[in-house]
């Protein structure tokens, strides 16, 4: 995801945690009882965790763009993140993702008895 795009989910994020709080006070000033205390803790419970989440995703955006390992930009060619099997034949780089083991691999030779 590009970082205006983890932008827009951390804002969606805070404004619905900043609902969630709001839905929750509504509530706790309109229903008094020990339900209402209950259902407005839920409330702001999940306001809490939707902050937690924009905050986390804004950590994201504030991190260091990811590098080749010698300063520069990853090539373009390489995906963010893992890379796992699919159906497609299409080789992707090596230095990413899970290796699966294949028979009569060429990369590794094996002695054969």
């Amino acid at each position: 995801m590009s970082r205006r795009e983890l932008d827009a989910v951390v804002e969606r994020l805070s404004a619905a945690a900043a609902d969630a709080a709001r839905v929750a006070r509504t509530v706790r000033a309109s229903w008094w009882d020990a339900r209402g205390d209950e259902f407005a803790e839920r409330l702001a419970l999940v306001g809490r965790e939707l902050a937690r989440q924009a905050d986390a995703v804004a950590e994201l955006t504030r991190g260091p763009a990811p590098t080749d390992g010698s300063g520069g930009p990853p090539p373009a060619d390489t995906a963010a993140g893992p890379v796992l099997p699919g159906i497609g034949g299409r080789r992707t780089g090596e230095a990413r993702g899970v290796r699966l083991p294949l028979l009569d691999d060429e990369r590794e030779p094996r002695e054969r008895p």
